[in-house]
């Protein structure tokens, strides 16, 4: 049985919104995954509404700081949400976990 592995809290926040994308990505359509809880939708906008706290906060503005850290820990906590989802959905098949975008403990 295979785990899978989020791989997110290494990351800086343009790769983790990136990864989060390509996640997103692989997801849509994906035959394995036809109820992703969160939505896809939901992970969506999160991601975009971190991108952009991100870049408001590039002018070193304490509070934009602050938000793009609250947006921050919100995407995550649905990655989270999402993989836990893929984890359960996936029954521990690593090709069915990859399928998804995740990545797999080896």
């Amino acid at each position: 049985m295979s785990k899978i592995k989020i791989g997110f809290s290494l990351l800086d926040v343009p790769k983790q919104v990136e990864r989060s994308r390509l996640i997103q990505g692989a997801m849509t359509g994906n035959a394995s995954y036809a109820t992703p809880v969160p939505s896809l939708a939901t992970v969506k906008t999160a991601t975009d509404n971190l991108e952009t706290a991100y870049n408001e906060s590039r002018g070193r503005d304490k509070n934009k700081i602050q938000i793009m850290k609250l947006r921050r820990a919100e995407m995550l906590a649905l990655i989270t949400q999402l993989a836990a989802y893929v984890q359960s959905t996936s029954n521990g098949d690593a090709e069915i976990i990859l399928s998804s975008g995740f990545d797999v403990i080896i």
